[in-house]
C-alpha cells in the first residue's frame, strides 16, 4: 500500500512506461496534492521528457519548475532558458547565446542597474538605471557627478544641467558675465587652429544680455560675416534693430562705438520704396521714442536715378534740418550743379538740326530736383517747317502743360513750346544755315 500523507504534502514519481508505446515518459517528478491525491494533484518539477506539460506537445528533454499556469522556468535544448508567466515568455537565454525581455521589466523600490567604476554617493563614474519616486530614470556619471540625464518633463539634460533638449530645440544655460571664459559653449573644432566658438551671457540688470563669438586670430577669415538681430524691434516697426557689438579699440560693449572702416558700407536692395528690408533707418528708442510718438530718418529708392531721405514718426513726415556741429552747413560745397538731381545729358537734334559747334554748347538737358534746363546751340541743315520738333524729352524732364519761351536766332526772336508730351518745338520757319540758341530753364508740374 502506498502512503500519499495527507492534504497539502507531495510525492516524488520516477516512470519510463507513462502514455502509449511510453511516449510521455521517462522522467522523474514532484507533485503536490491537496483534498485527494488522485484529483487535487499539481505538478512543481519535472525532469526528462517534458512532452504534455508545462505546454509541450511533443517530446523535449529538459527540465521545468514551478506553476505551469503562473510562474515557471523551463530550460530545454530547444528553446534554452525561458522565465515564463504560464506558457508566455517572459525573459529568455536562447541555444545560441542571446539573451532578451519578451516581456515588459520594472525596476522594484531599491532596484538598479550599474555598470562603472567607483563608489556611488562618493566617486562613482558610469551609467546607472534605476527606479526614483516611483519613475525610472537614467544618467551617466563622471566622479559622482550627473553629467546628462532623461527627464519626465519632456527633456535630455547634459553638461550637468547646463544644456537641454525639448520641444523648444536645443537650449544652453547662459553665463551671469560676457567676460566669463568658461561658460556654456558652442564649438566648431579645427585640427589647424583653435575653435570657433559662441557663448550667451545674462547679466542681472534688465537689458544686460547677449551672444559673443570668438574667433581665434589663426583662422579668421575676412571673407566672414557676422549678422546680430533683435528679436524684436520698436514701433512703427521702421527697423529691425539690428545690432553688432564688439571690442575692438572701444571698451568692452562699445556697440562700435568709435569704430572705423577701411571699405566701403553698404546695404544692398533689390526693390524700390519704404517697406521693410529696403531702407536704412536712424530712429528713437526707450523714453526718447515715446516724447518724440517715434522719430526717425530714412534713406531708400524711389526710382531709376532716385534716391530719398525722410524725416517722420507715427503721425506724418516732418522737416529735414542741416544742422552743423561746429561751424556752418556750406551749402555750396553740398549743392553743385554735378552733384545734386541729373547731370548734364547730351540730346542728339533732330527734325534738320545739327549741332552748331565751333566751341559753342553742344544740346543737352539737365535736371536738377524739379528744375529742368535745355541748352544748346543749333544749325538748320535745310528749310525747316514751323512748329517742326527738335526733341522729344524723356518722361521726368515733361512739363505737365504746354510751356512757351522766347530764345534767339538768325530769324531773331523766336517763341519755343515744350508740349507735355515732351516735344520741343520752335514756331517759325528757318533756312539752310540758319542758327537757333536754346537756353530754358522751367519747373516740371503746373
Amino acid at each position: 500500500m502506498l502512503d500519499y500523507g495527507t492534504s497539502g504534502n507531495g510525492y516524488y514519481e520516477v516512470n519510463a512506461i507513462d502514455g502509449l508505446y511510453a511516449q510521455n515518459s521517462p522522467y522523474s517528478r514532484i507533485v503536490t496534492w491537496s483534498g485527494h491525491p488522485a484529483t487535487g494533484q499539481s505538478l512543481r518539477v519535472q525532469m526528462g521528457n517534458l512532452r504534455g506539460v508545462y505546454g509541450y506537445a511533443s517530446a523535449e528533454y529538459g527540465n521545468a519548475m514551478g506553476d505551469p499556469v503562473t510562474a515557471n522556468i523551463t530550460v530545454d535544448a530547444t528553446n534554452g532558458v525561458r522565465l515564463r508567466q504560464g506558457t508566455t515568455d517572459k525573459i529568455v537565454l536562447n541555444p545560441a547565446g542571446d539573451s532578451y525581455f519578451a516581456g515588459v521589466m520594472t525596476i522594484g523600490t531599491a532596484g538598479e542597474i550599474r555598470q562603472g567604476t567607483g563608489t556611488l554617493g562618493s566617486n562613482f563614474t558610469g551609467l546607472r538605471i534605476w527606479r526614483e519616486s516611483n519613475v525610472g530614470r537614467i544618467s551617466g556619471y563622471n566622479n559622482n557627478v550627473a553629467q546628462w540625464w532623461g527627464a519626465t518633463d519632456g527633456k535630455l539634460y547634459g553638461a550637468s544641467g547646463a544644456l537641454w533638449i525639448d520641444t523648444a530645440g536645443l537650449n544652453l544655460t547662459p553665463y551671469a558675465s560676457v567676460f566669463a571664459d568658461n561658460s556654456t559653449n558652442i564649438l566648431w573644432p579645427n585640427a589647424y587652429h583653435n575653435p570657433l566658438r559662441i557663448y550667451a551671457y545674462a547679466g542681472s540688470g534688465s537689458n544686460s544680455c547677449g551672444v559673443v563669438v570668438e574667433v581665434p586670430s589663426s583662422g579668421f577669415s575676412t571673407l566672414g560675416a557676422l549678422i546680430v538681430k533683435r528679436k524684436d524691434y520698436p514701433s512703427p516697426g521702421i527697423s529691425a534693430m539690428y545690432a553688432v557689438w564688439h571690442e575692438g579699440n572701444d571698451a568692452p560693449l562699445a556697440k562700435l562705438s568709435g569704430a572705423s572702416f577701411s571699405g566701403d558700407i553698404y546695404k544692398t536692395v533689390t526693390e524700390s520704396g519704404l517697406t521693410s528690408g529696403r531702407r536704412i533707418g536712424l530712429v528713437t528708442s526707450g523714453a526718447l521714442a515715446t516724447a518724440t510718438d517715434n522719430d526717425g530718418m530714412y534713406l531708400w529708392h524711389v526710382a531709376d536715378n532716385e534716391m530719398a531721405i525722410g524725416v517722420g514718426d507715427d503721425y506724418a513726415w516732418r522737416t529735414l534740418v542741416l544742422q552743423p556741429y561746429g561751424g556752418t552747413v556750406d551749402v555750396r560745397a553740398y549743392l553743385l550743379a554735378s552733384s545734386v538731381g541729373y547731370d548734364w545729358s547730351s540730346l542728339t537734334p533732330g527734325g534738320g538740326w545739327n549741332n552748331f559747334g565751333s566751341g559753342n554748347a553742344t544740346f543737352g538737358v539737365k535736371r536738377f530736383g524739379n528744375l529742368v534746363s535745355i541748352k544748346g546751340v543749333l544749325s538748320a541743315s535745310g528749310t525747316i517747317a514751323s512748329d517742326t520738333s527738335i526733341y522729344t524729352l524723356a518722361s521726368e524732364y515733361r512739363p505737365a502743360t504746354i510751356r512757351q519761351f522766347i530764345c534767339y536766332g538768325s530769324p531773331g526772336a523766336v517763341r519755343v513750346l515744350i508740349a507735355s508730351d515732351g516735344t520741343i518745338r520752335p514756331q517759325a520757319a528757318f533756312s539752310s544755315g540758319n542758327y537757333l540758341s536754346v537756353e530754358i530753364t522751367y519747373f516740371t508740374g503746373g
